[in-house]
This record gives structure tokens, sequence and C-alpha cells, in this order.
């Protein structure tokens, strides 16, 4: 068994004081912008498209944004 170590009044075994220092892997970034993406979306807005632009002008979903922008800009005009 491992040994045990007093921590402010709790007793931890050497395999958890190890486990406690490891950190979980860090989300797929490209994840993180697609969930903004989608959040920005449904907002409906040419400024939340422009805003995604803005942070992200090297992503494929640039693209789409633009698009959704030209659908939007479109609507304003009839």
């Amino acid at each position: 068994m491992g040994q045990q170590t007093e921590l402010n009044g709790a007793h931890l075994t050497e395999a958890s004081e190890k486990k406690s220092s490891i950190t979980q892997p860090s989300r797929d970034g490209n994840l993180a912008i697609i969930e903004e993406f989608a959040h920005l979306e449904s907002q409906n807005t040419i400024e939340a498209m422009e805003l995604f632009i803005a942070r992200h002008p090297d992503h494929i979903l640039v693209e789409k944004a633009q698009r959704i922008i030209q659908r939007l800009e479109a609507g304003k005009l009839k």
C-alpha cells in the first residue's frame, strides 16, 4: 500500500497525491470555436457574424459567416 501523508488533518495515500497533480487535457480549440460560432449564429445578426470573423479570421467557418452576413444584408433591402 502507498504511504500516507497528513495534510490539513486528512490522510492521503501517495497515489492520490500523484493523481491530484495531474491536470485534465485541454479542450480541442476547434470545438470551442465551433461552439462559439453556433452561439453567435443563433443571434442572427450581422454584428455577431462580424465579431466571429474578427476573432477567427483564418477559420473555415468565416466563409459561412460571410454568407450569413450577405443573406442578412439582402433581407434588410427588402
